[in-house]
């Protein structure tokens, strides 16, 4: 299977726009993909709407590296501050993804395992992760490959 390189270079920043769109709603009281009536309740606590909020704006500071990160190296006069932030969003989404891995991983050896909406969000930071370390990879190379 081929997988063209402009697609992973921009499959970073297509998650940011989904991520980033599903936590604004999810700030406005529209709870898409999760539980009604536990989200509501979850959104009572101010530290987790204030943990939404961060969430959207990191996602849309991550839309601009993510597009940062399709450009050519030598073309870019932020080069610098766009690797910067490139690797700091790969490694807290490595840390969000290991996270989910390791609860669930948790779960699955008490036997609690459930497949809810929470266990679908958490898959997604692990898409996160992959899309922005393979967008890094692409951004270290001259001419892309194609990926088999």
């Amino acid at each position: 299977m081929n997988l063209n390189p402009n697609f992973i270079r921009y499959s970073a920043l297509g998650w940011c726009i989904i991520f980033g769109a599903v936590h604004i709603l999810w700030l406005f009281g529209y709870y898409l993909g999760l539980p009604a009536e536990g989200a509501a309740q979850a959104f009572t606590r101010p530290w987790f709407w204030y943990y939404n909020l961060f969430a959207a704006i990191a996602c849309f500071i991550g839309m601009f590296i993510a597009f940062g990160l399709t450009a050519e190296q030598r073309k870019l006069k932020w080069h610098k501050p766009v690797l910067i932030g490139g690797w700091l969003f790969t490694i807290l989404l490595l840390l969000r993804a290991s996270g989910a891995l390791i609860q669930f991983t948790r779960m699955a050896l008490k036997g609690t395992v459930a497949l809810n909406a929470f266990l679908f969000w958490d898959f997604w930071f692990c898409i996160g992760f992959i899309s922005f370390l393979l967008s890094l990879r692409y951004y270290y190379r001259k001419k892309p490959r194609v990926l088999i």
